[in-house]
């Protein structure tokens, strides 16, 4: 316990000003991170509550838009992950009957870009 006291005592009073200064330097940074969330927060629910952004229907895969009155003027298919990818990637469809001389069925890749 002497060590921690004597160890206490070689700080000077400017150390402890400046421990003082830090905290409360980020007392202030919390409280004004604090009170700028509610406005962060309100931006955040108008901008994504807005009508001129299309819903995403999942039983159709279609995004619908809707006038400022809620009522829906059109639907357009949306874009799959599939359409984007290369067309290397996509599996061939195989044949519906089996080649002579093949017991199995075999599925290659498109290779044409």
């Amino acid at each position: 316990m002497s060590e921690l006291l004597s160890a206490s005592r070689g700080h000077s009073w400017w150390w402890g000003l400046r421990q003082v200064a830090l905290h409360v330097v980020i007392t202030l940074l919390a409280l004004g991170i604090a009170f700028s969330l509610p406005v962060a927060a309100q931006y955040i629910l108008y901008q994504w509550s807005d009508v001129r952004h299309p819903r995403y229907d999942f039983d159709t895969r279609e995004l619908v838009y809707s006038d400022a009155h809620g009522r829906e003027l059109r639907r357009t298919p949306f874009a799959s992950a599939r359409a984007l990818t290369p067309a290397l990637l996509h599996p061939r469809a195989a044949p519906s009957t089996p080649s002579p001389g093949t017991g199995r069925e075999s599925r290659e890749l498109e290779t044409n870009v």
